[in-house]
C-alpha cells in the first residue's frame, strides 16, 4: 500500500528555484510526471484515480511542474499540481515535447505529492 501523498507548500516560482514547485529530487527524477487540475478534483483523484474529462480522451502529464503550473494558473479557481510516478510506462500513451498523454486509464500512477496553487487575482 502506498503512503499518503505529501502536500508541499506553494512557493512562487522564480529564477532561484528554477521556476519549480517541488524539491529537486522529484523535479529531476525522470520517472516523475506532473498533472495540473482544479483543486475541486483533488479528492476524487486521490480516491478514484485519474480519468479523462468529457472532452479529451486522455489524461495529460507534464515532464516538469512548470509546464502544468502554466495550465493551472489559467484556471478560474484555485488549482493544484500533482507529482505522480508510474510503475511502468503506460502502453497507450503519446509523448510530446513537454507532455505525455495517457489513453490507458487502467494504468494509474501513484500520487506522491501535490501543491495547492492560489487563484490568480483578476488584476494579474
Amino acid at each position: 500500500m502506498s503512503e499518503k501523498p505529501k502536500e508541499y507548500s506553494f512557493q512562487e516560482p522564480h529564477e532561484g528555484n528554477e521556476y519549480r514547485l517541488f524539491p529537486d529530487e522529484l523535479e529531476t527524477d525522470d520517472t516523475v510526471y506532473f498533472h495540473g487540475t482544479p483543486l475541486s478534483n483533488l479528492q476524487s483523484i486521490l480516491m478514484e484515480g485519474f480519468k479523462p474529462g468529457p472532452v479529451l480522451p486522455s489524461v495529460s502529464y507534464g515532464y516538469t511542474s512548470t509546464t502544468t503550473l502554466e495550465y493551472v494558473r489559467n484556471l478560474p479557481e484555485r488549482g493544484c499540481v500533482l507529482a505522480v510516478r508510474f510503475a511502468n510506462r503506460p502502453e497507450k500513451s503519446d509523448r510530446g515535447p513537454s507532455i505525455m498523454h495517457v489513453y490507458d486509464v487502467v494504468t494509474q500512477p501513484e500520487v506522491i505529492g501535490y501543491v495547492i496553487v492560489p487563484a490568480r487575482s483578476p488584476l494579474g
